[in-house]
């Protein structure tokens, strides 16, 4: 209603500094988030502390917003969103670990395909990776299952992280296979249930 009114999709609320993409995405609204975007809401625009509308869905466990935000992203720009950083250098996947949420987790992970085991090795400026910012034991055995999956490299990332699946048992591990070509990353996204696409009129 606000943006049929002429509300600016990239206006920052004056109390948070948080613009509407970074609050749907938050939130959990997925949808929501594929409609700003449609309007002209920027994927890299970030609040005071560096955070993006994808560091926001991660930092708060929104697993289907962040799938939604990298399938926006494209194929460009899917990588140089998760390798971004805040203001304390944390990136999404340091702040999907920090939130608890092994889906969350699973999805940027399985978005970022070979090089996810170069996300999990980056550190923020205190010097922790995402294992020393996990807080469940769902994030662990993730991050223990990737990091399994980088010291044997003649099996598939993809494998591991099973295909298109982002529910299911904390930690639990799927057999699918696929490419990690950038088209195939976000066709497997498109896979965990719904897509921006589906929210088209």
């Amino acid at each position: 209603m606000l943006v049929r009114e002429g509300a600016d999709v990239q206006g920052a609320d004056p109390v948070t500094g948080l613009m509407p993409l970074m609050l749907a995405a938050r939130s959990g609204h997925a949808e929501l988030c594929c409609v700003l975007a449609r309007l002209g809401a920027g994927l890299e625009a970030a609040d005071g502390e560096g955070m993006t509308a994808l560091m926001h869905a991660a930092a708060n466990g929104q697993a289907e917003a962040c799938a939604a935000l990298l399938e926006l992203a494209g194929p460009a720009g899917l990588m140089r969103q998760l390798r971004r950083g805040n203001a304390r250098a944390e990136t999404a996947v340091m702040l999907a670990a920090a939130s608890g949420s092994g889906e969350t987790l699973k999805v940027l992970l399985r978005a970022a395909a070979g090089a996810a085991a170069t996300l999990l090795g980056a550190q923020a400026a205190d010097g922790r990776a995402a294992a020393q910012h996990a807080t469940s034991d769902a994030v662990r055995g993730v991050i223990a299952e990737a990091e399994e999956r980088a010291a044997a490299p003649s099996r598939d990332l993809m494998e591991m992280l099973g295909e298109g699946k982002v529910g299911g048992p904390a930690g639990s591990v799927g057999r699918g296979r696929g490419s990690t070509a950038p088209h195939a990353r976000l066709d497997s996204l498109m896979r965990m249930g719904w897509s921006c696409q589906s929210t088209r009129g």
